[in-house]
């Protein structure tokens, strides 16, 4: 990559710095946001809304570059560009066609993809940055219904320490080989299929009212996330996981650390809670109580704390830090050769409500928060709100949606009938 003089550069944060060095082509650790409007997209507008976003957050206007012992991020001298869709969700994103920049937009018609590498920032960070873009391209295509409190710099202020590494913040010393054991954990079941072999995911998004899915998890007593997990889960055990007695049925579900831990970041600052249910497991009521109780047991400060420390090694270990990049690089892909299984059968995220007034939501026909899957683990569950829906939206490494198919199934006898569409990925793989 050619490297310039930049006149401002930016610490990566303690997880985000993981990114680049497991990176692979096949593996990019992107995730993405999209949103479709009412109207046709229109590309000059768009490109109008991204520069003033970046200019609302110009430690997102960077490249990611190499130094002698970790990644860091520096001003991209380059202007950002809104590209036309070729259809493909989260495939491999061409950095280089993209000027470097880590966040990629393009459109279709009615609709706005924006791609993040998550060595950037983490959902929170990547829903404020595409909020403000969709209320700035709202003023652009509405002059005439301009309102003082739907400009996007009082929706979403300056505050202070966006830029802060968080994890460091809140680094206290911790029992070593206590971090190692809660941030590895064991192996996991996997979900089993044949690959795409073209690029490209396959995404089956499913939507209902979220005030009758909040109903059922309250009848349930759980919460929105413990009841997706819970039934995400039991689709894919019924489905397409593996499970043996030393593999069991394990999902992971991301946590937004600044609920716990006061923060303004908008780089990563997410820990992961990890829920494993027995194999066998017959009803999903039992689901329900086993990820309900280890949610509540782990999303603490307290249980997070040897996690959120063990991240900061590659910062405060000396020897870590002192370590070549290189070497780091080395390690971490002969790592990963070695480990042959999967650590969690699915991923299960949600991301909240969209944070946008009324005003600028009638105009948005549709929001999915659509996360990556690699081939350990080929599919993942992910969710937002958006107004009165709840859009929920599997992505898929493999051919077989039974999972999905599975996963819907099982909303409907508890009640839900969702309304059902996907990209249609295997139908393409079949031609």
């Amino acid at each position: 990559m050619k490297r310039y003089s930049p006149t401002k550069w930016y610490r990566m944060d303690n997880s985000g710095m993981i990114y680049p060095i497991i990176g692979t082509l096949s593996t990019q650790s992107n995730f993405m946001l999209r949103f479709r409007l009412k109207e046709a997209v229109d590309p000059a507008r768009l490109q109008q809304a991204l520069e003033r976003t970046y200019d609302r957050y110009p430690y997102f206007k960077v490249t990611v570059e190499r130094g002698w012992f970790r990644h860091y991020l520096v001003d991209n001298p380059r202007r950002p560009k809104v590209w036309q869709s070729d259809g493909v969700l989260l495939g491999r994103t061409p950095f280089a066609h993209n000027g470097y920049y880590p966040i990629w937009v393009s459109y279709w018609a009615n609709s706005v993809f924006i791609t993040f590498f998550h060595g950037l920032s983490d959902g929170y960070g990547a829903m404020q940055f595409t909020c403000y873009l969709l209320a700035t391209y709202h003023g652009l295509s509405h002059p005439d219904d301009y309102d003082e409190a739907l400009d996007p710099n009082l929706l979403f202020p300056r505050q202070d320490n966006e830029t802060e590494n968080a994890y460091d913040t809140y680094y206290t010393k911790q029992p070593f080989w206590q971090g190692l054991h809660d941030t590895a954990g064991g192996n996991a079941a996997q979900v089993k299929g044949r690959f795409f072999v073209k690029d490209g995911l396959a995404c089956t998004q499913g939507k209902v009212n979220v005030q009758e899915a909040l109903a059922l998890a309250h009848r349930m007593d759980c919460t929105l996330t413990e009841l997706l997990a819970a039934v995400g889960l039991m689709a894919a055990v019924n489905t397409r996981a593996k499970c043996t007695p030393s593999k069991q049925p394990k999902v992971f579900v991301p946590i937004n650390l600044r609920k716990l831990f006061p923060s303004h970041t908008m780089f990563n600052f997410v820990g992961i809670i990890k829920c494993a249910v027995p194999q066998n497991t017959p009803t999903l009521a039992q689901y329900v109580d086993i990820i309900r109780a280890e949610m509540r047991r782990q999303a603490t400060a307290e249980a997070i704390l040897p996690r959120l420390s063990f991240t900061s090694l590659f910062s405060k270990h000396p020897l870590l830090r002192a370590l070549p990049l290189s070497l780091k690089i080395i390690f971490s892909k002969v790592g990963r050769a070695l480990a042959k299984s999967t650590k969690q059968t699915m991923i299960m995220s949600n991301l909240g409500k969209v944070p946008l007034p009324p005003a600028i939501m009638a105009q948005v026909e549709d929001f999915a928060f659509i996360i990556n899957c690699n081939r350990r683990t080929p599919q993942n569950l992910a969710a937002v709100t958006y107004g009165d829906t709840l859009s929920i939206t599997w992505s898929r490494h493999i051919v077989e949606n039974d999972v999905d198919r599975e996963f819907y199934r099982l909303m409907r006898e508890l009640g839900l009938d969702m309304t059902v569409n996907g990209n249609y990925r295997e139908v393409e793989y079949a031609l």
